[in-house]
């Protein structure tokens, strides 16, 4: 039996919430929510590779020692599982509120994410 490998694996772990949000999202909302979860991901690599290019490969401040990618995993794992929480209570929103809700709490997770990511 084949080994798993960890390190390939841990990088693209945020891609579970994919299929936990599209299982239990309302029907009409299916497609904005996928649609967060893929720019959650494109946005939090964008940013690990923008501080990495000015050479900081732990942070600008350094305060943490963990790795970029793994900070911006939790933070928008956190935002992910509030966005879920939302989500399920939002069942009978309309899907212009719940795209204008979906946009908020994207933009709030990158900001803070950033932030983490900085510190």
């Amino acid at each position: 039996m084949p080994e798993i490998n960890f390190e390939t694996i841990l990088p693209w772990i945020d891609i579970l919430w994919l299929p936990v949000l599209l299982l239990l999202v309302h029907k009409k909302h299916k497609l904005i929510a996928a649609s967060y979860v893929i720019f959650c991901m494109i946005t939090m690599r964008m940013e690990v590779e923008l501080i990495k290019s000015f050479g900081y490969e732990k942070g600008i401040i350094g305060l943490f020692d963990m790795d970029l990618l793994q900070r911006g995993q939790i933070t928008f794992a956190a935002a992910t599982l509030f966005y879920l929480i939302i989500s399920l209570y939002s069942r009978y929103t309309k899907p212009v509120i719940y795209m204008a809700a979906s946009l908020t709490i994207y933009f709030f997770a990158s900001i803070l994410a950033l932030i983490v990511m900085i510190l």
